[in-house]
């Protein structure tokens, strides 16, 4: 017999993801904000604790702060899988206990931390449910004598019809009919006394009541057989949790039972079948009078020990029949070892998290289920199976430990993974800065996976303030804070700085030598901003910006920190006025009889320390006249000889433009002189 256990809620605080810049609190980032219980508080008359054993070790975690990254998030890109969460109505508390786990009993389960049957615990495990993407819960019902579970049922129903408005009920619930409910009238062991129309008269009593009951209700799950998708306008979906061939002595007509059931709940209205009968496994696609199927924690012995080949087999038979409703599951794992009613120890691993994630992957393998042809429903298995170790109410505990640091540039943390654990189970980081503690600003957020590090720059760190890095875990897994990192940065020192001047233009590179010098620094040249090309912790190397002559301080100034002055360290020189060359001429006239030769001196002089090669020319000449220079150039300084013959010269007053030019500096100096010819 199949049975299962629930665990606890707490006053439950539900913390909407928070922008870039928003604060919180320590307490609120890692305090229990899921429906079970960690706290004698509110609806909680006790503290669950966690459950483990050898085998396992913790295979239910304590409450913690657990992700609410949507639900859908696991499955392939583009599903439109509904998803919905196997629910157990049927815990309690003692009256005065407190006691939780191991040990403990009502009702015939652990004691949790709360009661069932409370409109606040259930409000919480609803509210719970929604903020993690979860459609609604797939009731274990046991009938309408069982009163806790039946006034359970009644309060989910009472607190989803209170989600609708404007004509869509946003969360829907089913029942699964429990054998647990037939095995109230009806034995077992026949004793020789067959009970087929035991089990007959049981389920149309159980049927007809939640015809009355439930079926009319707006917050019933009803499903479209068109299109296999929720709709108020669909047949209300019911879920057989039966295991038949638990009953013998001798064995129950089941085809007889469900045939009889059929035309029984087909007289509530016109129309066959009225209610979708949806039927566990596998072998539920050629069950007899069945509507579909449902996929259940399992596998098929050590060769398949997280249940994947399980579920590759019934995705591969649901495809086969295309006309039935076909409802996947996923789960965290399974450990009955605690189970009071176990027949045998069954254990499936939880990998830390990673037997989560393969069995929502496992849709898409085969090419099963993808955009092309989606798979309508999911269910979860469980949300609150405390004793058989598959519920995720608590969380889902991903062996992580969370180590952050600071080496004075950067922020940086270890996600370390004990076991099975791997980083695919953390969403993203965010990184929080608090003064007191206590009071949380974040400051980096959505921080992808497989980041283990920021520069404190990036975060405007500053002396004194503490950072946190919470890694934020995939769907359902359990947050996980680091240690509290305080920032207090060395003092920074300035030594020295070369080169110690540069031209008023900017634009010379110099090394800045000091200690403790940050990525970020910054530094300024007499008030105006550097470029900085490198920082090392001793060395930065910057570009002088432009600034007028004089001597002026040198600044610079670590993320968050004051800035250090070396003070009058840094020369500005005002560029010299250009090189240049004057030419002189020595005489300036001269008067020459025709066929004479007339001579100048031409002096080279240099200007702010010109250095070069000046070549003559001269122009003007009187027609049939020639000319000659010696030399015919001079290197920096010098005078060359100016020889006119006038031999065969017009006679007259000529004024003569002698030319020295220096082409590689792009120079020209230029003197003019006065010829008479007789």
């Amino acid at each position: 017999m199949h049975k299962y256990s629930g665990l606890a809620p707490l006053a439950i605080l539900f913390v909407s993801a928070l922008s870039f810049g928003q604060t919180t609190t320590l307490s609120v980032e890692t305090s229990n904000n899921t429906a079970a219980c960690s706290a004698v508080t509110g609806y909680c008359q006790g503290a669950f604790a966690g459950m483990s054993d050898s085998s396992s070790g913790m295979f239910n975690a304590a409450p913690g702060n657990v992700s609410q990254q949507d639900m859908h998030e696991l499955e392939y890109s583009g599903a439109t899988t509904a998803i919905y969460a196997h629910f157990l109505p049927w815990f309690c508390m003692q009256p005065g206990s407190t006691a939780t786990g191991p040990g403990t009993a009502c009702n015939g389960h652990i004691q949790v931390g709360y009661n069932s049957n409370d409109p606040n615990t259930v409000k919480g495990q609803m509210d719970d449910m929604q903020a993690r993407g979860i459609r609604g819960p797939i009731i274990g019902w046991y009938g309408p004598n069982s009163s806790i579970e039946e006034a359970t049922s009644e309060l989910v129903k009472s607190d989803l019809e209170g989600r609708c408005g404007g004509g869509t009920c946003n969360m829907q619930f089913a029942l699964s009919e429990d054998q647990g409910s037939i095995a109230r009238t009806c034995k077992y062991n026949g004793g020789g006394v067959d009970q087929t129309n035991c089990i007959i008269d049981a389920l149309e009593g159980d049927f007809d009541y939640m015809n009355n009951n439930y079926f009319p209700s707006p917050a019933y799950l009803r499903v479209d057989a068109t299109n296999m998708s929720p709709s108020a306008q669909g047949r209300p979906a019911v879920f057989f949790f039966i295991c038949e061939e638990c009953f013998t002595n001798p064995s129950p007509n089941w085809t007889m039972v469900f045939h009889t059931l059929r035309q029984h709940v087909n007289s509530y209205t016109t129309g066959a079948p009225l209610i979708w009968f949806i039927f566990r496994n596998s072998g539920s696609f050629t069950h007899v009078e069945s509507d579909g199927g449902f996929a259940w924690v399992n596998h098929y012995g050590s060769n398949d020990p997280y249940g994947l080949v399980y579920l590759d087999n019934f995705y591969d038979t649901a495809l086969k029949y295309p006309r039935l409703q076909p409802w996947g599951a996923a789960w965290k794992g399974f450990d009955n070892t605690l189970a009071p009613w176990k027949p045998g120890v069954s254990i499936t691993g939880q990998q830390c998290g990673n037997t989560w994630f393969q069995t929502f992957a496992e849709m898409t393998h085969n090419g099963d289920y993808g955009t092309s042809n989606q798979l309508p429903f999911m269910q979860l298995v469980t949300w609150n199976d405390y004793e058989e170790g598959s519920e995720i109410e608590t969380g889902i505990d991903n062996c992580l430990n969370l180590q952050a640091s600071t080496d004075g540039t950067n922020l940086n943390w270890n996600p370390a993974f004990s076991g099975a654990g791997s980083e695919s189970t953390v969403h993203h980081y965010e990184v929080y800065e608090t003064t007191d503690g206590q009071n949380l600003s974040q400051v980096a957020a959505n921080l992808a996976a497989g980041t283990h590090g920021i520069p404190l720059s990036s975060i405007s760190a500053a002396a004194g303030q503490t950072f946190y890095v919470k890694a934020v875990g995939q769907a359902s897994i359990t947050n996980k804070m680091s240690n509290a990192v305080a920032y207090n940065p060395a003092t920074m020192t300035m030594t020295g700085i070369s080169p110690t001047s540069g031209t008023t233009a900017g634009g010379t590179v110099v090394t800045i030598s000091g200690t403790n010098f940050q990525t970020g620094a910054t530094v300024t040249f007499g008030g105006t901003g550097a470029t900085v090309n490198s920082i090392s912790s001793t060395s930065i190397l910057a570009t002088t910006p432009a600034h007028t002559a004089g001597a002026v301080d040198v600044m610079v100034t670590n993320p968050g920190a004051t800035g250090v002055i070396l003070s009058s360290a840094f020369t500005y020189l005002a560029p010299p006025p250009p090189q240049s060359f004057v030419l002189s001429a020595s005489p300036t006239s001269r008067t020459a009889t025709k066929g004479a030769t007339a001579s100048y001196s031409i002096t080279v002089t240099p200007k702010n320390s010109y250095t070069g090669t000046v070549v003559f020319s001269v122009s003007g000449l009187p027609s049939g006249s020639s000319a000659s220079f010696s030399p015919i150039s001079i290197t920096t300084s010098g005078t060359t000889k100016l020889s006119v013959n006038t031999h065969s010269s017009a006679r007259g007053t000529f004024r003569l433009t002698v030319k020295g030019t220096d082409s590689l500096k792009n120079l020209t100096g230029v003197v003019s002189v006065s010829l008479t010819v007789k």
